[in-house]
């Protein structure tokens, strides 16, 4: 890539013509050394075109006494008239090693390995998980115990990877709140006709895709709806939850709402929404004649509180849940031992009057 031509030990001609061809050569040097480069003084001038100093960042930076300028050298130096204008001056003498595991560790990472841990994020990696992965690939390639482990230039410290997702989250997700990407969004989703109410205090969303829409208008969809809940969705312990409804083909979704939590203020906020958003909701009714809901009390007063028309009904598996924790409570126990003795009767009675059964039988 570099044309180089030794013409005094530590000093070379190179084809370096601008100072994008000198970062350049800088990070191939690097890369090769296992060094890492600071610029001590960068000067422009009628001599040069460009002129930089750099030092490696173990050692502290001094000043250079200015060399005589000489008018008119440079359009009799044969090497400029060869297209090697560039001067290289290189003092590979460290007062350290660059070898060590912390040495190598202080290296830069390049922009290569950004890059590549970004495929890591898009792909629905964590920063754990990216380095994990990053590094099992590094032993593959060159072995457990090799030096590339520590090598800051091939294996990048967590604080970096840290701050490449923050980065990222910031590009693709947005801030935390995530109000301002939905604000960025709201045309492509309008245009898509998919309706999205949000609020920021007790923050609240509200998704209805045009299938949801679809959905609301049949005549199955003003009897009995299902709503179920997962908490601690993201990093933030976002809640969502999901409202379905039964038809012939299965689930039905009407509505997804995402919650900062699951309390009654952020279950009254997200219902509302939903009432907002599609005000003929239910068949046209506005509201639904039952709801299936989780063992949550916040989420069956929110209903109540915004549909007031509506009941609120447990889920069986909720039910057989609450009666199986209730039989198993300390204070039961008695009553435990008597349902099992009963049982285990009635079960070795079955056992003996089949086997007598049996055995007349082959009599």
């Amino acid at each position: 890539m570099f044309g180089l031509i030794e013409i005094k030990p530590g000093t070379f001609r190179c084809n370096l013509v601008n100072e994008v061809d000198i970062n350049e050569y800088i990070k191939s040097y690097s890369l090769k050394r296992n060094t890492r480069w600071c610029v001590e003084s960068s000067k422009m001038s009628t001599r040069f075109v460009c002129r930089k100093i750099f030092k490696c960042h173990h050692s502290s930076f001094h000043k250079k006494t200015p060399k005589e300028n000489n008018k008119g050298k440079s359009k009799n130096n044969l090497y400029v008239k060869d297209g090697l204008p560039a001067v290289i001056s290189i003092q590979n003498d460290h007062n350290h090693t660059v070898v060590s595991e912390e040495a190598l560790s202080y290296l830069r990472p390049t922009k290569g390995l950004n890059i590549q841990f970004e495929a890591y994020f898009n792909s629905g990696l964590g920063i754990s998980e990216s380095i994990r992965i990053h590094e099992e690939n590094i032993e593959l390639k060159h072995g457990i115990n090799s030096t590339e482990l520590a090598n800051a230039h091939i294996n990048p410290k967590y604080r970096t990877v840290r701050y490449w997702y923050d980065e990222w989250k910031k590009l693709y997700l947005g801030p935390h709140s995530g109000i301002g990407v939905l604000e960025e969004k709201m045309y492509e989703y309008e245009k898509n006709n998919i309706i999205v109410k949000f609020q920021e205090d007790s923050f609240a969303i509200t998704i209805i895709t045009p299938i949801m829409q679809r959905a609301h208008n049949l005549k199955f969809a003003n009897d009995i709806a299902f709503v179920d809940s997962t908490a601690s969705c993201d990093s933030q312990s976002h809640s969502v939850t999901f409202m379905l409804t039964a038809c012939g083909i299965g689930a039905v979704p009407l509505a997804v709402m995402i919650t900062k939590g699951q309390s009654l203020d952020d279950y009254i906020a997200v219902f509302k929404l939903l009432k907002e958003a599609v005000p003929l909701a239910f068949c046209s009714q506005g509201y639904r004649l039952q709801f299936l809901t989780d063992d949550s009390e916040a989420e069956r007063q929110a209903l109540q509180y915004v549909l007031p028309n509506s009941k609120s009904l447990l889920c069986r598996f909720h039910i057989c849940q609450s009666v199986w924790c209730g039989l198993f409570e300390k204070k039961n126990t008695i009553l435990i031992l008597k349902i099992e003795k009963y049982y285990m009767e009635n079960f070795k009675h079955n056992m003996i009057f089949q086997y007598e059964i049996n055995k007349a039988q082959n009599n």
